[in-house]
């Protein structure tokens, strides 16, 4: 059985914004057929198909047996993602038998006596391996190892030779020196293997044969009598000939009357003989079946043991990962439910950093300072390819020059450039992307700031950017010109001390002033040019002032039943023929603001869902709203439970 997701999945549209009652639809692997799922791990608890998200975007319990087809899509049905397949796509074969889990019949699970066992029967639940009888049997052991005590009939390797247990308790005999513990299963004879007392070998005319003695080396078992016995045909030949001389021998008994007692006692002598041949053709049919059962066992345990090799060390190596993922938020534990080691590493997508564990919390990459053993520095004045965790001090007072950063970076990889000559605002630095995106951008990034820093940690899809200006002894960020800001930047005075951070997002500059709103330390932005859809926010003191966008972004046409979500505030939804409009509850704050407009020939229908909805100059809880044909409205929010619309609306 397999459960899909995990306890902080949660989904995402591709502005970023959580998929609000979002749908999931599983179907067969490579087909159109659906895949029933469940809400518990015994199956008891069946899904509706799809399985809906919640109004922030996350996943209720999902279980199902092998492996599905997922498709994602918008509460609207708009397809987001499809992946096939998913689900238990790796072995859990061996895994240490749990009580509380509901088995079926062929799963395998390792018992407290390190054994491995194979179950019976459906619905297997709390039936100790060990101790009951009736649920599972005895499957084999792989690797002989002298702390446990093995069965009779238990199955090891050692040094590459297979072989099988002769008593119970046997513990800490070495099968290579114990042969009264332990019996070589070897099958095709070999003639340059040296064979010991009763081992079992398969000759080159197809019968099976054993051993008669130690030390049989280079005896063939089809003309090597001495050395080797037959199957029970052979031996059943044997008994055949010793009643025909048995036979012989009474007829000269009656023919010689002189040696009448002499002829009696060979007589009773080759009676005797076929006897013992019989019992010997008997004994050497059950060896053969004997030997025949143990050469299945043990080709059966050798794939097994394979099978299981592999997976144990895929299962490692999953286990061993330090990287933890794509998260919303910082996890307690590690991905597999275990405590977080030092060092440990993921990309979070509520702030789009990366962070990583220091022992005792989480922090930003950005805000760790590299041990003396962690980053090795060069300086460099000309082209220059750097490696991971390598700090590059980048003079070009000598003239431009271009870094490259690794190719084919792996996740976690670390490069730091720093103005080591304070000449980047006259000849640039570039650093050179190197096939990868930085920041998102298939751009190569140019450092035109005097006295700046960079980190750039590549996050598994993109190296994300930290910069710092005038880190490297107060020198004042005064650069003249055009100068990029990518990423968080962090601005100092004459003295060092920090007056302000700038960030650089998809919207646009966002300066935080000094805590205190200190005049001697405010920053002030002039743009040259400010494009359409970019917002500058200036704080002073408490105080934040937005001045806002230079037109109304739109979100889109919307043919078909749309929610509206926080990231429309701001911007204005058109509606197409067949679409409607949803006011959600408990979802925006106060102060945002959303507009739409009927692009059609008729009116459409707004659905409040929010709490408490006004239509601007009237005093009366709406649940649903008509806009005109042509017309615009426009939702305030008072809260996230109250909201006001005005314009063409009644």
């Amino acid at each position: 059985m397999a459960r899909f997701g995990s306890l902080d999945t949660q989904y995402f549209d591709d502005a970023g914004n959580p998929l609000v009652n979002g749908k999931v639809y599983f179907y067969e692997t490579g087909t159109t057929t659906p895949k029933n799922t469940y809400a518990d791990i015994n199956y008891n608890i069946p899904n509706a198909n799809p399985v809906i998200l919640t109004a922030a975007g996350r996943q209720p319990n999902i279980f199902f047996d092998g492996v599905a087809k997922a498709i994602l899509t918008k509460s609207d049905d708009t397809q987001v993602l499809v992946r096939d397949p998913v689900g238990d796509t790796a072995s859990t074969f061996g895994n240490a038998w749990i009580a509380s889990k509901d088995y079926n019949a062929n799963d395998v699970v390792q018992g407290s006596d390190g054994q491995f066992y194979v179950s019976l029967i459906n619905g297997n639940v709390n039936n100790n391996p060990v101790s009951t009888t009736g649920s599972w049997t005895f499957l084999y052991s792989v690797e002989w190892n002298a702390g446990t005590t093995y069965k009779l009939g238990s199955v090891v390797t050692y040094q590459t030779i297979v072989y099988q247990s002769l008593q119970n308790s046997n513990l800490n005999q070495n099968p290579l020196s114990a042969p009264s513990f332990w019996v070589p299963i070897q099958l095709a004879w070999n003639s340059s293997a040296t064979y010991a007392i009763n081992a079992n070998v398969v000759g080159t005319d197809g019968v099976l044969y054993t051993s008669l003695q130690n030390a049989n080396t280079g005896n063939v078992p089809a003309s090597s009598a001495s050395w080797w016995v037959g199957s029970s045909a052979a031996a059943a030949a044997s008994a055949t000939a010793a009643a025909a001389s048995a036979s012989a021998a009474s007829t000269s008994a009656t023919n010689a009357a002189a040696s009448a007692s002499t002829a009696t006692t060979q007589a009773s002598n080759a009676a005797t003989s076929a006897s013992n041949a019989s019992t010997s053709a008997t004994n050497a049919s059950n060896s053969a079946s004997a030997a025949s059962t143990s050469a299945t066992n043990a080709s059966n345990s050798a794939t097994a043991a394979a099978t299981s090799a592999s997976n144990a060390a895929a299962s490692y190596d999953l286990f061993d990962d330090r990287y933890l993922g794509a998260k919303a938020s910082d996890p307690s534990v590690d991905n597999d439910g275990n405590p977080l080691a030092t060092g440990a590493m993921y990309f979070n997508t509520t702030t789009t950093t990366t962070r990583v564990y220091n022992g005792s919390g989480w922090q930003d990459t950005a805000a760790i300072s590299p041990s003396p053993g962690g980053l090795t520095y060069v300086v460099k004045t000309a082209n220059y390819t750097a490696q991971d965790m390598e700090g590059i001090l980048a003079d070009t007072s000598g003239g431009a020059f271009t870094v490259t950063l690794p190719a084919t970076p792996a996740t976690g990889a670390q490069v730091v450039v720093a103005d080591s000559g304070n000449a980047w605002g006259t000849n640039n630095l570039t650093v050179g992307r190197n096939g990868s995106t930085i920041g998102g951008l298939a751009e190569n990034l140019i450092c035109n700031i005097t006295g700046a820093s960079v980190q750039f940690v590549y996050d598994g899809s993109t190296w994300e950017v930290y910069a710092q200006i005038g880190g490297n002894g107060g020198n004042a960020a005064t650069q003249p010109g055009n100068n990029a800001f990518t990423g968080a930047n962090t601005f100092y005075n004459a003295t060092g001390q920090t007056f302000g951070t700038a960030t650089a997002t998809q919207d646009g500059i966002i300066i935080s002033g000094r805590a205190g709103g200190s005049s001697s330390y405010r920053a002030t932005l002039t743009p040259a040019t400010l494009s359409a859809n970019r917002v500058v926010t200036i704080p002073d003191g408490g105080n934040n002032y937005t001045l806002g966008y230079l037109n109304l972004p739109a979100v889109g046409t919307k043919t078909g039943s749309y929610t509206l979500a926080v990231g429309d505030v701001g911007e204005y939804v058109q509606v197409g023929s067949g679409g409607s409009i949803t006011i959600p509850d408990a979802t925006f704050s106060e102060g945002d603001a959303v507009s739409i407009f009927n692009n059609t020939t008729g009116s459409i229908t707004i659905t409040c869902s929010i709490t408490t909805a006004y239509i601007a100059g009237t005093n009366s809880d709406k649940a649903t709203m008509s806009l005109a044909t042509r017309g615009i409205a426009t939702v305030l929010f008072i809260s996230g439970t109250v909201c006001v619309v005005s314009g063409n609306v009644s």
